[in-house]
């Protein structure tokens, strides 16, 4: 039977996911330096960008995460907000019969 997923179940994925990018990007740096220091600069070049490629797309990946917290708060927020009047304004109503 699967497992009902939670709604925290993916930023425990994407924290996973972005420790697997980390170690990899860093491996990958070791190799490309012990690459230059036995002078095969090629492989060190290309596995050095490898790297670098991951290490930007785990920054777009965090980027996106926050921007996608941002609005769920925003909307929260705004729902709030409504809530917020439509209870005030029932008190100002019920106020007004009293």
């Amino acid at each position: 039977m699967k497992k009902k997923a939670t709604k925290t179940d993916w930023l425990k994925k994407h924290r996973e996911a972005d420790s697997v990018i980390c170690s990899i990007s860093l491996s990958l740096e070791q190799l490309s330096r012990a690459f230059y220091t036995v002078g095969n600069d090629v492989i060190g070049n290309r596995l050095a960008d490898y790297a670098e490629m991951l290490e930007l797309a785990r920054k777009d990946m965090g980027d996106a995460v926050n921007e996608s917290i941002s609005e769920k708060l925003h909307v929260a927020e705004e729902h709030s907000v409504t809530i917020l009047k439509s209870y005030l304004a029932g008190i100002a109503i019920a106020g007004g019969e009293a």
